[in-house]
Parts: structure tokens; C-alpha cells; sequence
């Protein structure tokens, strides 16, 4: 834009200069950087508290003059890097024109022999001219500090490269590359996934259903073990099929865990579709068992979701259009499955439990409508196949130990006459977790949420209560006077 190309005027060159004579303490002042933040650019650096503090400081100035300089046109610009030892920015030039205005502004020239456009040319011809170089080209870039532009490759390919780009050998650095780079981005119940290798030579598509601490757990018939998963999205690679239960020994659980690459983030997450996303919450590690007759809707990347239905019959065995025999499964009444929503989430509708993995519909593609049946396999049976090894299902607990809420000991509610009750409304966790209740007192009876017993008058009661989970143990103890008074 030549309306930006113009003489400094005396005026000009004053505000300039005045700018570069701004106090020390004035360009250094920053917000509060929090401590978490410090810590990272210590352990990062090297440097103690006060060197850190400074290097933000001075990173926060150095990128307010990047943005400036960049604006300005400067006539031969190669580029810009901040200095961790003078605390300054560089901005490299090709040309003279331009450098005492560059300075005015408080950066610290470097002369190169090429400029930005000059190296984008070379990129743009090589990518052009050169096409044979792609498959084996892993990267490539201007390095504005080397003034050069970088190409990555495979080490085996660097001799055939360099001949083939002699022509630019005094513009470009060639460099070994390990390893090729892949997107990263999370892994969600619901999201899309890809096997090429069922069904060959066509993608077998399905969908995640639950999130697990190593990969996700989907249905059995959308992959065989050891096949390589990919994103329906990207078309990334995501995972691994570790194992499938898929028609292993009739009748079989539809049930099978995927290992998730490197760069693939698992998270206690569902795409809910219209509804965004769900998080799985920690109430009872996200996996309680919604009873018959309640309501259950599930989510794939087909026909999207939320599609709802009532939960009509639990523990059914099922025979598919391919003589494949399921068992185990629940069956839900006024839902829809599509081709592509195998292995979805299916949650409950009122606290977004995991219910299970979708398996299929009968009949099948009635979605946005409702088929007659639906099914899933419960997420009890994946868990009890692959925890050992596919890890926990993720909820936003997170790995931690177990809390519990709504704690009360003696329930004054339930308890009196001899008899003491203790409860809590649920635990939140995240994994298999076991509760144990014990007291001091003849025990009549317990359950995950509450303990009953029974007591003598003018004794004291002890109860103790234990969650467990993968990540410790959370314990709690209470002593009370046995409750004699009437039961409310």
C-alpha cells in the first residue's frame, strides 16, 4: 500500500525517538502474571522468579514493536525474533532504506541478504516447479534468523533433495525431520471415526462412545483388533483397535476399546450435537445404570442428537440381519439409529449418566423418525472387559479421590428407636470405585449410599465410611449417641 510508503518528517522522527526513550519502568510494566504461568517460564528457561518476571515484561514490549513493525512496510523486511539476551527485538532488512526508522522505534536491526518476499518466491517456486519433492518434504518454512527457508525430510531422503534443489542451495537449509506431524485435538463421545480396514474397500464408519484415560470404548462390530482407526473430521489417524468383542464366541457382547495416538486427547466429553457439549459429571464415576422405563438419548455423527427413547427391557439378546447373536443388551423403545451411529453415546436424559454404546436399530436409517427398537450395549460390560487396559471413563471429577455429598450420620430423618441410619447422596468419582460401611454397632444392612444398624440405648455409635477409586481413598468417621427417640 502505497499511501504507507512515506518520508519521516521531523515531527515524525521526534515521536519516534521520544517513544524508544520511554522509561524503563513504563515499557516493563505488565499485568500480574499468575503463578502457575511463572513456574512454566522458569522451568522452561531456566531463570529464577525476577528473570522470569523481566522476560515476560520485555516479551510483552518486543511483541507490541512486532506488531508495529509489521504494519510499517519496512522496504527489504526478512522478518523479526525476540532476543532472550538483550531483551530486544530483531527485525532483519535486506535493504538500507529502512534502517534508522527501525531503530527509532527500539528494535535492533540485522542485516540479511534476502528478503521475506525474496524467500516466499523461492518457497512458491519450489512447491511449483518441484512437485516431485512433496512426498518426501515433512515440513518446510522461512527462518527469519537463519534467513533461509527450511525444508524438513525423512534423513533418507536429504541427498536426493539437496540435488534436486541445488538451484537454491544458497536461499534454503535442509534438515532432517523425525517423525510426521499430526493435528491435536480431543477425543469425544459422539464424534465421528473411520476404520478403512472392515469391510474393505469401503471406510466402515461409527462413532465414540465414551472417553476412557488411554483411548474410548465403542462398539465391537466397528472394528477388528489391531485395525487403525481414524477421525471422521481430519481423517487423522486417532487410535488402535486394542481389542473387539465383535462375534468372537455367539452369543458376544458388542463391546471394543480403541488405543488412542499420540496427540489424540480423550475428555470426559460427549458432541451433543444441538445441544453442545455435554460433560460427564462425577456423580457415581458417570456410569449409573438408568432403570427401565426411564428416559435414555443418543448421540452419533450420522443423525447427530439428541435422539431419546424409553428404556423398555434390559439384559436382551439380540439376533442381527447377519445371523451375529448379541447379548446383553438394552433395548430402548422410540429412538433411531442411522448407518454411522455404532458405538455411539447413549446417556440418560435427566443427569447424563453413560448408559452404553449404540449397537443398531430395527429397522435401521429411520432417523430424524423413530424405529421401532434401538439397542445398547451397557457401559458395564466394557468396563469390566477393558479397564485394566483401556483405563478409566473419564467424568469431570477427573483423576483424582473420591468426595462424597450430602453426608449425614445419623440420618434424624430415619433414625431412632435402637436403629441409626447414615447416608450420603452419592460419591463423585472417576473410575471403578467401591464404597464399604462399617460400624461399631450390629450392622443390619448396607448399600453404596447408606448403612443400617442397629444400636443399644446410652452407647456411642462409630461409623466408618470408605470410597476407593483408582487414585486413593477417601475416608470419613463418625461417633453418635445410639438414637433412641422415636423415628420421625
Amino acid at each position: 500500500m502505497l499511501y504507507r510508503r512515506f518520508k519521516l518528517t521531523a515531527l515524525s522522527m521526534l515521536c519516534l525517538q521520544a517513544f524508544s526513550n520511554v522509561s524503563a519502568t513504563e515499557k516493563l510494566s505488565v499485568s500480574p502474571v499468575d503463578n502457575d504461568t511463572l513456574a512454566e517460564v522458569q522451568r522452561l528457561y531456566h531463570l529464577t522468579e525476577d528473570q522470569a518476571i523481566t522476560r515476560l515484561a520485555a516479551e510483552v514490549e518486543a511483541a507490541d514493536l512486532y506488531r508495529r513493525v509489521k504494519s510499517m512496510e519496512l522496504i527489504g523486511y526478512a522478518g523479526a525474533w525476540f532476543d532472550p539476551q538483550t531483551l530486544k527485538l530483531n527485525v532483519a532488512l535486506a535493504e538500507l532504506q529502512d534502517v534508522k526508522r527501525a531503530e527509532k522505534m527500539g528494535a535492533k536491526v540485522v542485516r540479511v541478504n534476502w528478503s521475506m518476499k525474496d524467500l516466499e518466491a523461492v518457497v512458491t517456486d519450489m512447491t511449483s516447479a518441484y512437485p516431485a519433492i512433496q512426498g518426501a518434504v515433512r515440513e518446510m518454512y522461512i527462518d527469519p534468523q537463519m534467513n533461509r527457508v527450511v525444508v524438513g525430510v525423512d534423513a533418507k531422503d536429504i541427498s536426493e533433495s539437496r540435488s534436486q534443489l541445488s538451484i537454491y542451495r544458497d536461499q534454503i537449509s535442509i534438515v532432517a525431520v523425525e517423525g510426521v506431524s499430526a493435528f491435536n485435538a480431543d477425543i469425544r463421545g459422539g464424534d465421528g471415526i473411520i476404520d478403512n480396514q472392515v469391510a474393505a474397500p469401503n471406510a466402515f464408519h461409527c462413532s465414540v462412545g465414551a472417553s476412557t484415560v488411554n483411548g474410548f470404548f465403542t462398539a465391537g462390530h466397528c472394528s477388528d483388533a489391531n485395525n487403525r482407526i481414524y477421525s471422521e473430521g481430519s481423517g487423522e489417524r486417532l487410535g488402535t483397535t486394542v481389542e473387539s468383542a465383535y462375534d468372537s464366541i455367539r452369543p458376544f457382547r458388542d463391546t471394543a476399546w480403541v488405543q488412542a495416538e499420540d496427540g489424540w486427547f480423550p475428555k470426559a466429553k460427549v458432541n451433543g450435537y444441538s445441544q453442545g457439549i455435554i460433560s460427564i459429571p462425577a456423580k457415581w464415576s458417570g456410569v449409573s445404570a438408568a432403570p427401565i422405563n426411564t428416559t435414555a438419548c443418543r448421540y452419533g455423527q450420522t443423525s447427530s442428537g439428541p435422539h431419546c427413547g424409553k428404556v423398555s427391557q434390559i439384559g436382551v439378546l439380540i439376533q442381527m440381519s447377519g445371523g451375529e447373536r448379541v447379548k446383553e443388551t438394552t433395548k430402548v423403545q422410540g429412538s433411531c439409529s442411522n448407518d454411522g451411529d455404532s458405538g455411539g453415546t447413549w446417556l440418560s436424559a435427566g443427569d447424563y449418566q453413560i448408559q452404553g454404546t449404540n449397537i443398531g436399530g430395527d429397522p435401521t436409517g429411520t432417523c430424524p423418525g423413530s424405529a421401532s427398537w434401538t439397542y445398547f450395549q451397557p457401559i458395564a460390560h466394557h468396563i469390566s472387559a477393558y479397564n485394566s487396559s483401556a483405563g478409566s471413563v473419564l467424568t469431570a471429577h477427573g483423576a483424582r479421590t473420591a468426595t462424597v455429598s450430602g453426608y449425614l450420620c445419623p440420618d434424624p430423618a430415619h433414625s431412632g428407636g435402637g436403629t441409626y441410619i447414615c447416608r450420603i447422596a452419592n460419591y463423585n468419582s472417576q473410575g471403578r470405585t467401591f464404597v464399604n460401611w462399617s460400624s461399631s454397632a450390629t450392622v443390619s444392612w448396607f448399600t453404596d449410599d447408606m448403612i443400617s444398624g442397629t444400636c443399644n440405648n446410652g452407647t456411642m455409635v462409630t461409623v466408618n465410611l470408605a470410597v476407593n477409586n483408582p487414585y486413593g481413598t477417601y475416608t470419613r468417621a463418625k461417633s453418635f449417641a445410639c438414637p433412641t427417640g422415636p423415628v420421625p
